[in-house]
């Protein structure tokens, strides 16, 4: 049953993913490796596809330990409470827009927080090991920093070095990791 838990959870990613590709596509008449260099700018893009390999793994072979699953735990609660709290569009969206929205923050984050809190078993997990969690989001906020940097176009306003400046920049990063 945890199997076939896992291989849901997976499915239900790739499906995401594939739509929100299209979309993304379909945005002013962008082709596959710009839609997909796009969406690699997001921490939820990041989250989900993470969720959607180590749901397959655990389809696949029964297990994928127990950190990884814990570190994922720990960065899609993340990805839906920011995004709840924080960024949620103020224009409603609509079609395919809401539906991957939705899963994306919303259904994919509970549906791996309860699987998680179901069947992944726990006996290995020490609080010790948190910070090793924390390496997931702690990457991902220098990479859409340097890509910022870069591109001149950060993908969230608490990592706009050019609005913040650094010490507003780290006192978001600050605020979020102990957050984490």
């Amino acid at each position: 049953m945890a199997r076939a838990l896992a291989g849901g959870i997976a499915l239900a990613v790739l499906v995401t993913l594939i739509l929100r590709t299209g979309i993304t596509m379909d945005e002013r008449g962008r082709g596959l490796a710009d839609a997909l260099w796009r969406m690699a700018k997001f921490f939820t893009i990041w989250t989900n596809a993470a969720i959607g390999i180590t749901a397959a793994v655990i389809a696949r072979r029964g297990t994928a330990g127990q950190q990884v699953p814990a570190a994922l735990v720990l960065s899609v609660a993340a990805v839906g409470l920011v995004y709840h709290i924080l960024l949620a569009p103020e224009v409603p969206l609509t079609g395919l827009d809401l539906v991957t929205d939705h899963m994306m923050h919303t259904v994919i984050p509970l549906a791996w927080i309860g699987y998680w809190m179901a069947v992944v078993p726990k006996d290995r997990l020490r609080l010790g090991l948190a910070p090793l969690w924390l390496l997931w989001p702690l990457t991902y906020c220098a990479y859409g920093l340097i890509r910022g940097g870069i591109e001149g176009e950060y993908p969230y306003f608490f990592l706009d070095l050019g609005r913040l400046g650094a010490a507003g920049v780290a006192a978001w990063v600050g605020a979020l990791t102990l957050a984490f």
